[in-house]
């Protein structure tokens, strides 16, 4: 009985002795945590006098409730903030939000004004893609690796691709005229934009426009990427889950993020591989991007298994999804808006486009096709998380267009925008949930100057899209093939505004959850 009692005692003086280790830890932390809180309000914290809700200046738990507890909602809360607190607002500790086009030049810079990207933003990419430029924070850094690739994307390259990308496009119309079930449009647009990047960037197109169906695409990997960009974004070691290694994927991770690290694990690190036999063998397909960056002058350690597997991988995310949205959108405006439709029809006859031999060159001198793509950038929001810039060494100052506002940003400050916002500016774009592509054939001089400037689908500056050639060359040559070819003999199946309608941001945007897609069918 005595032993019993001693080892109860002992086991209550370790219960004691635990609950008071984790208090001498639990407690100090806390008020640490209370104390950086109390200082990012206060009159010393160097944004003080920037506007915005004390709660969100407080700590990131505000922005952490928005887009993991709720869902990719932050982005629509910072609009009402903008409502609330004007054209700059704080919207966490250390980041700020512009609505207004005054200071656009000034964050999204080219030339040697050094821009680095928001770490807290950059922690969205996960396992090898932060090795990616798209993941690259410091300006210097990411400026050397952007060259390895830029000139792969120039306008002049695109146009000796061009008869490649035209290659996809007559059997795409073809299959997209012979599916008679219902399908997601988009699910075919990835299919043509994954066949062209993936033969462009590695030498090697997966077939999907000739396979008998749509799936798969590398829709269901993207899928399972944007998900994920929250939670790392606030959980940083999280993003060496993307690192396990094979076995460890097959044991622990099921569905679709099971695809992206197969993506990224095993199929990413075999391009890298065989881009390095093709070199050594020294055959056609060394002529690639990813060859490119290989043999480039970029050092050793730039051109390791890991990192090249980042990029690969982000050229397949930038590369497929944002082009199949925005070809998705503009078909549903076409589609439920038919005087749109037969105005760009009529267009295109008018200036002698030939349906069977498209040309880039000629589709750019059709005014109503370039409008009828810019609304759809517009309002596709293919890239609708904040586009954060750091200005590490100056101080950037906003002036409103009144005159009557004057803030300085002080230098090192995430500060950016969002397409949701920025593209939605009712002094700019009047009406501006309406896709409507005269606002741009009819602009003066001077309002279409103001919309170019307000216009951010494919970023801005030293850090923009580096693929928006191939993306304007896609666009151009598929939405005439559409119009001219396939449109006409399809019609929408069960798919109203709300499918398309802005409610959530990851990364991308995304319709309401219950969205099926925007579904098409062939009339009857």
């Amino acid at each position: 009985m005595a032993i019993f009692e001693q080892y109860l005692a002992s086991e209550r003086l370790r219960e004691i002795s635990l609950g008071a280790s984790l208090a001498w830890v639990a407690v100090p932390w806390l008020f640490y945590r209370v104390a950086v809180a109390l200082y990012n309000i206060s009159p010393l914290h160097p944004l003080s006098h920037i506007p915005g809700p004390r709660l969100a200046a407080m700590s990131f738990f505000y922005e952490f409730w928005y887009d993991v507890v709720l869902g990719g909602k932050f982005t629509g809360q910072i609009a009402m903030m903008h409502k609330v607190y004007g054209p700059v607002v704080r919207i966490n500790p250390q980041e700020l939000h512009v609505s207004d086009g005054q200071l656009l030049d000034d964050i999204y810079s080219h030339g040697n004004r050094i821009r680095d990207k928001s770490v807290h933003m950059s922690n969205n990419a996960g396992g090898a893609l932060r090795f990616s430029g798209f993941g690259t924070v410091h300006h210097e850094l990411h400026r050397v690796r952007r060259a390895a690739v830029s000139r792969y994307f120039s306008r002049s390259n695109m146009l000796r691709l061009e008869p490649s990308i035209a290659a996809y496009i007559e059997p795409l119309c073809a299959k997209m005229l012979r599916i008679r079930e219902p399908y997601d449009v988009q699910q075919a647009y990835a299919c043509i934009t994954g066949d062209i990047i993936t033969q462009y960037a590695f030498g090697e197109s997966p077939g999907f426009v000739e396979q008998e169906g749509w799936l798969p695409n590398y829709m269901e990997q993207t899928k399972a990427m944007i998900s994920t960009v929250h939670l790392f974004r606030f959980f940083p070691p999280l993003r060496w889950l993307m690192t396990l290694a094979p076995y460890m994927r097959n044991l622990l991770v099921k569905g679709k993020l099971k695809l992206l690290m197969t993506e990224m694990l095993v199929n990413a690190p075999q391009r890298v591989r065989n881009a390095k036999a093709d070199i050594a063998a020294g055959n056609d397909k060394s002529d690639t991007v990813l060859c490119s960056i290989l043999k480039s002058d970029l050092p050793e350690s730039d051109k390791a298994p890991e990192r090249l597997s980042g990029e690969s991988f982000a050229l397949l995310l930038g590369g497929i999804e944002t082009t199949a949205k925005t070809l998705s959108i503009i078909t549903y405006h076409l589609l439920s808006k038919p005087h749109i439709l037969d105005t760009l029809r009529t267009a295109l006859k008018d200036h002698r486009i030939d349906p069977e031999k498209l040309s880039w060159t000629a589709l750019e001198k059709v005014p109503y096709l370039e409008a009828v793509i810019l609304e759809g950038l517009r309002l596709g929001y293919a890239v609708a998380i904040r586009q954060l810039r750091v200005a590490r060494t100056e101080v950037l100052v906003y002036k409103s267009k009144d005159g009557k506002m004057e803030l300085s940003i002080p230098k090192g400050t995430p500060i950016g925008t969002s397409t949701t916002i920025i593209h939605r500016d009712e002094d700019v774009f009047p009406d501006p949930d309406t896709y409507n592509p005269q606002r741009w054939t009819q602009a003066d001089p001077a309002h279409r100057k103001e919309m170019d400037k307000y216009f951010m689908a494919f970023s801005k500056g030293s850090r923009q899209c580096v693929g928006m050639s191939l993306a304007w060359c896609e666009l151009y040559l598929i939405t005439a093939a559409m119009a001219l070819k396939v449109l006409p003999h399809l019609r929408l199946y069960k798919t109203d505004q709300d499918d398309i309608t802005y409610d959530s941001e990851y990364g991308v945007y995304l319709p309401r959850k219950e969205s099926k897609g925007i579904r098409v069918q062939l009339a009857a």
